[in-house]
């Protein structure tokens, strides 16, 4: 029961495309391929590959609503379920005249079938210390929810990551030169939960969290096989 964490690439780019290779783990039919994308330009719609079949995809929300210094970045969650194994594909991301493209993504491995769940359905966006998503509602026993944060630092600790309260397993924050950072955190958990993070300043950021379902029914936790590769 519940989702293994087996693998994971980032990628960063002062351009239009960024892109990166898995390395280690093979992708297997029925993963979840889960990204969270900033890219430092409003007016550019994003287009993506994941290198891989796929059965489904869902774009989440893209919000050109980050505050201050951050006010043109959009930011959006991408997932697909692999429909068969496709070894370690190649994740690129495109958005045509953009300046900064940023993306983390991991691959959930789930002991049943994995489904979409929620997500809000607008990124939350202000200016100050303490990131908050607002509520989630998720539904289900066996559920993973990940929580998504850009800002306008490129200097920024990202600390006391949260789902509901609860805290969460930290994923990456990276820091992209002259820039913004960004970050991820997840946890399994089920009911109302919103996603957090502390900051180390008063900033410009944006946020948003998206959940999915591990429909064999059991109880809920993510394990991890393997750390970031």
């Amino acid at each position: 029961m519940g989702f293994t964490r087996i693998n994971g690439v980032g990628g960063v780019a002062a351009s239009d495309t960024a892109s990166g290779v898995l390395t280690g783990a093979a992708v297997n039919a029925g993963d979840l391929i889960l990204a969270w994308v900033v890219w430092g330009d409003a007016t550019h719609a994003l287009t993506h590959s994941f290198g891989d079949n796929v059965t489904s995809s869902y774009v989440g929300g893209a919000h050109n609503t980050g505050v201050g210094a951050f006010s043109e970045a959009n930011a959006a969650f991408f997932f697909k379920t692999a429909s068969v194994a496709t070894g370690t594909p190649t994740y690129t991301f495109t958005a045509t005249g953009c300046g900064a493209i940023f993306f983390l993504v991991y691959v959930f491995r789930p002991t049943g079938t994995v489904t979409f769940d929620a997500e809000l359905s607008t990124a939350t966006s202000a200016s100050s210390s303490s990131v908050d998503t607002g509520s989630l509602v998720t539904s289900g026993t066996d559920t993973l929810i990940m929580g998504g944060m850009g800002c306008e630092n490129d200097a920024t600790p990202v600390t006391a990551q949260a789902i509901g309260g609860t805290s969460a397993t930290v994923g990456e924050a990276n820091a992209f030169g002259g820039s913004f950072t960004v970050a991820t955190w997840y946890l399994a958990k089920t009911g109302t939960n919103n996603a957090t993070v502390t900051l180390n300043s008063a900033q410009g950021w944006l946020a948003n969290a998206i959940s999915f379902i591990n429909t064999d029914g059991g109880g809920t936790q993510v394990l991890h096989s393997q750390g970031w590769m």
